[in-house]
């Protein structure tokens, strides 16, 4: 595979027009992959759930982030706070699921904490020394609101203004008092994270993956932008058509989708007749629509093994028609996540071929590709350069009795 930078090939930027793509170990790995929770995802941020879900104070939900366990809770000051949903006794969760508490109480033992973190009630633990349960609190993780969704960061690398700047201009136009959440869908996808974002970056594979969305789509209107945190895919919708063209013959005869259902008001031009494909750094997307928004956030399980969350906020529906026209185009948007869903778990398994090391980009298509690669690449050769370090210095001599001393971990957090 050539040279090697911690457990993986190394990745030579060269351009766009002159790089190979990432080499297949990056796909394959499970060393890299346990590097990546330790390291990268600790230090990005990561779209986790909904406003609306914490919106008044005792309001709360549970989630992961970089295999940490976090409750996202909005105190009775009225502050959103992200804390370790690990209990300070042993180790059992403060909080499950989402809901509305007044304080949480673990399964386990029964402690609970305050909103804000801090114990409230130890019992048990009456005649244990030297233990003061008053000085200990949760600890706590960055945490920010965007749009309609919650952010959280373990340990962040910039503030989450700076990393959504490249895309937030772009919400400025939705009328999000109007948009409603309605609904979404997982999937667990055989393929490692990185494939799955991969296939977002392009939209050179629509005309073989998906013939619906490329009747859809005008191919001659397909722009690019690149920013520090994010990027941005451009198409044009040949208006009247859309998605729900279908859906709307059956309903209106001879109308077209567009006759039926306008886009949303408010929106210029650009964003009323075409779709702003924006992906954040590195695990979520953001869909801007003509009907609304679509988010899809991304969470890696294992090396092969990738879990896609889908979100849609769109008008409240205000009637039948409306309702099954908002049903056709997330239907349509699900259709589309299965197409991408089967045909990554395919190039997943091209993955670990052992005559398949690395491709080549698209230089005229794939230019969002080769960005991400660039980030990615950026962020990992540090911790990529330690994981050698580590491995490169002599273990300890054993000592007196005989027995070595326990190894470090890779990457000391």
């Amino acid at each position: 595979m050539g040279a090697m930078l911690g457990p993986v090939s190394a990745w030579e930027d060269r351009g766009v027009e002159r790089s190979g793509t990432l080499p297949s170990d990056w796909y394959t790995s499970q060393e890299l992959h346990d590097l990546e929770q330790r390291t990268l995802f600790r230090e990005v941020w990561q779209c986790v759930g909904r406003v609306e879900q914490v919106a008044e104070p005792g309001q709360f939900f549970t989630c992961e982030v970089a295999t940490e366990q976090v409750v996202v809770a909005r105190g009775r000051d009225g502050e959103l706070r992200a804390m370790s949903n690990v209990c300070l006794h042993r180790g059992g969760p403060v909080a499950m699921g989402c809901g509305t508490r007044k304080a949480f109480q673990c399964p386990y033992h029964g402690w609970m904490f305050e909103l804000d973190g801090r114990v409230r009630r130890t019992q048990g633990m009456e005649g244990t020394l030297d233990f003061d349960p008053a000085s200990m609190r949760l600890p706590q993780f960055h945490v920010g609101t965007w749009g309609p969704t919650v952010w959280v960061a373990l340990e962040p690398t910039a503030p989450l203004d700076e990393w959504l700047a490249g895309i937030t201009p772009r919400l400025a136009c939705y009328p999000l008092d109007e948009l409603r959440f309605v609904g979404g869908r997982r999937w667990e996808i055989d393929c490692n994270w990185k494939l799955y974002v991969d296939n977002y970056m392009e939209g050179y594979h629509i005309p073989f993956v998906h013939p619906g969305l490329n009747q859809s789509l005008s191919p001659s209107v397909y722009t690019y932008e690149l920013g520090r945190y994010s990027n941005e895919q451009y198409a044009a919708e040949p208006h009247p058509r859309g998605p729900g063209s279908r859906v709307a013959g059956i309903l209106g005869g001879t109308q077209e989708f567009r006759e039926l259902k306008p886009p949303l008001p408010g929106l210029d031009e650009a964003q009323q007749s075409g779709y702003y494909f924006t992906w954040v750094y590195p695990l979520t997307t953001v869909n801007f629509t003509p009907d609304g928004i679509l988010m899809f956030t991304v969470r890696p399980l294992a090396p092969e093994r990738t879990e896609s969350r889908f979100m849609w906020w769109l008008p409240e529906a205000t009637s039948f028609k409306d309702s099954l026209l908002q049903a056709a185009l997330v239907n349509f948007g699900h259709l589309v996540n299965t197409e991408d869903y089967e045909i990554c778990a395919h190039a997943q398994r091209g993955m670990r071929s052992q005559v398949y090391r690395q491709g080549r980009y698209a230089a005229k298509q794939e230019m969002c590709l080769h960005h991400f690669h660039q980030l990615l690449a950026a962020q990992m050769r540090p911790h990529l350069e330690a994981w050698d370090a580590e491995r490169a210095t002599p273990s300890p001599l054993p000592n007196g009795n005989g027995h070595g001393s326990h190894p470090r971990s890779v990457v000391p957090r």
